[in-house]
């Protein structure tokens, strides 16, 4: 799979996910990168929320780089705003048999070029 814009069903749920940030998980390498720019997860989901909100897209792939999720569906929104920041938002919307869906926050870094 290549990469191309998510379609408006899934920028809806990851709007509908991000809006709850309470509900939402990280991975320990996001955390880290979170932990370290001084981030807390409602940052992370309010800045997806106003990239959203602000019409722009985000990008659907799949990882290939990570032995955990090689292979699953990814969203990710390149130059994200967040604070004084700006991100590479990588997220994957998971389901647990309990709750439905949530959001994974797995990156949440400076773009690296």
């Amino acid at each position: 799979m290549s990469k191309k814009k998510a379609t408006e069903e899934i920028v809806r749920l990851i709007y509908q996910l991000a809006g709850i940030p309470e509900g939402v998980l990280t991975t320990t390498s996001a955390y880290r990168d979170m932990v370290r720019l001084r981030l807390k997860r409602h940052d992370i989901c309010d800045a997806i929320r106003e990239w959203i909100d602000a019409g722009k897209y985000i990008l659907e792939d799949e990882t290939r780089h990570d032995p955990h999720f090689t292979g699953e569906t990814i969203y990710i929104i390149e130059n994200c705003p967040v604070s004084e920041h700006v991100l590479y938002v990588k997220v994957q919307i998971r389901q647990n048999v309990k709750t439905g869906n949530y959001l994974l926050i797995i990156s949440a870094h400076e773009p690296k070029y």
